[in-house]
């Protein structure tokens, strides 16, 4: 009889140590997945980061381009009126 008890009592043991285990890697597993979900914030925050610094470059290099064909507009403006001018007044001084 003793020894179905020490049967037993190793078993439970066993079981209870199997149980054990099993949970502590389950828990591993969620705490993983928490990490990851954590990882994955901190990645797409960093993502997010370089496209925004991304688009204020663009914006910034567009805000120089315009500018530059603001003032080459505005060149090209006083050529062409310096060009009709004389004709302009070519012509007033003929009517």
């Amino acid at each position: 009889m003793q020894k179905d008890i020490d049967q037993i009592t190793a078993d439970a043991a066993l079981n209870n140590t199997r149980t054990l285990k099993e949970n502590t890697d389950a828990i591993l597993e969620e705490t993983h997945k928490g990490t990851a979900d954590a990882d994955t914030v901190k990645s797409a925050g960093e993502d997010t980061q370089e496209a925004l610094a991304c688009a204020l470059d663009v914006q910034q290099q567009a805000r120089r381009k315009r500018a530059k064909a603001e003032k080459e507009l505005r060149m090209l403006e006083q050529n062409a009126r310096a060009i009709l001018k004389p004709e302009q007044d070519a012509d007033r001084q003929e009517r």
